[in-house]
């Protein structure tokens, strides 16, 4: 493997892993376990599989695991910012009315 494809998939795996890690802390459960259960089913991966990212022992990452992973992040990032702007405004209306 050439360095530049190395540096390259190195870089792939770092967003990647750093991307799980968001998702896996946003996830519902009381604890990590129950949070990468979370995390896997909604994207769709083997438990195994999203524990490997979380605790950065994923080498070799498939075309269609980073794909469902930058979808599902993409995805979940929309719904905090709403729900984020949504507190936001109801935080400013709540206090103007004060």
């Amino acid at each position: 493997m050439t360095p530049h494809i190395r540096a390259t998939a190195e870089t792939v795996r770092t967003e990647l892993i750093a991307k799980i890690r968001e998702l896996v802390n946003i996830a519902p459960g009381n604890t990590v376990k129950e949070r990468l259960r979370a995390t896997a089913r909604h994207l769709d991966l083997p438990f195994s599989r999203v524990q490997n990212f979380w605790y950065d022992e994923a080498h070799k990452i498939e075309a269609h695991e980073a794909d469902r992973i930058r979808a599902y992040y993409e995805a979940a990032k929309e719904i905090v910012d709403a729900k984020a702007e949504y507190e936001r405004r109801h935080r400013d209306m709540f206090d103007s009315n004060i």
